[in-house]
């Protein structure tokens, strides 16, 4: 095989689908999800049990958390799906 094949046979992951995305635009799409789920799983729930929990009892304290957690969980990761199909992502 010569350098021509196999320089053929590697596709590059990016460019790949229905379009490409320059290395800037899937940088961001990255920093935008990270900073997704960094907000609502990790931030905001600690910030509920500074804020406005801190008084209540630590059942109502874990409860709220893990509504707030897994709805923001769950909405990302059905936003995630939902980019997939669309091929946003």
């Amino acid at each position: 095989m010569d350098r021509t094949q196999a320089d053929d046979s590697v596709t590059d992951p990016v460019s790949e689908g229905s379009g490409s995305m320059s290395g800037a635009k899937v940088w961001l799409i990255g920093f935008g999800i990270f900073a997704y789920f960094t907000i609502t799983t990790a931030w905001l729930p600690s910030k509920l049990l500074q804020g406005p929990l801190a008084g209540s009892s630590r059942f109502v304290q874990d409860l709220v958390t893990l509504i707030v957690w897994g709805f923001f969980l769950g909405a990302g990761i059905l936003a995630l799906r939902k980019a997939q199909k669309r091929g946003l992502i």
